[in-house]
């Protein structure tokens, strides 16, 4: 018998342009602030904890004291729909980015996206806004239950 070899060439390719490797940055950043919209609205431990706690909370605490005064003036349920508001903002601060970024660091998901065309201060800006899309939206919800169940409003900034 014989025996025949062939030669089989390398295949080289050329190495990439820096100019191919960018990803067009404005729909990356729509499907990035989308992706983070529907993880945060999937979770239901941080949706509820970020909409429904304060709701929960103005109803208990703040619906039976709706019509109060503080010795200054102040409407004692304007003072509690700010700050379950501020807790509704400071519950999304930290488990958007704190929690959310230190878990995609240790699955690995931060290193994937190292490798990937995407520039990295476009995965950061799509969690802001993001972050900011869905506070606008736990606020509106805060504000709308505190107006239509207790009459709550809040004054305007100019006065």
């Amino acid at each position: 018998m014989t025996q025949t070899t062939t030669h089989v060439q390398p295949l080289t390719l050329p190495a990439p342009a820096a100019a191919t490797r960018q990803a067009a940055p404005l729909p990356a950043l729509g499907q990035l602030v989308l992706s983070e919209l529907r993880r945060m609205v999937r979770n239901p431990m941080f949706f509820i904890g970020t909409v429904g706690f304060p709701i929960l909370w103005f109803a208990l605490f703040g619906l039976p004291n709706v019509n109060e005064q503080l010795p200054d003036g102040t409407n004692v349920g304007r003072y509690i729909l700010v700050s379950f508001g501020t807790y509704s903002l400071l519950t999304l601060a930290m488990y958007s980015f704190g929690l959310a970024v230190a878990a995609e660091r240790t699955g690995g998901w931060l290193r994937l996206l190292r490798a990937s065309p995407m520039p990295a201060p476009l995965y950061f800006l799509g969690k802001v806004v993001a972050a900011l899309v869905f506070s606008a939206f736990s606020l509106t919800m805060l504000y709308t239950f505190a107006h239509f169940a207790g009459g709550v409003t809040l004054p305007p900034c100019w006065r």
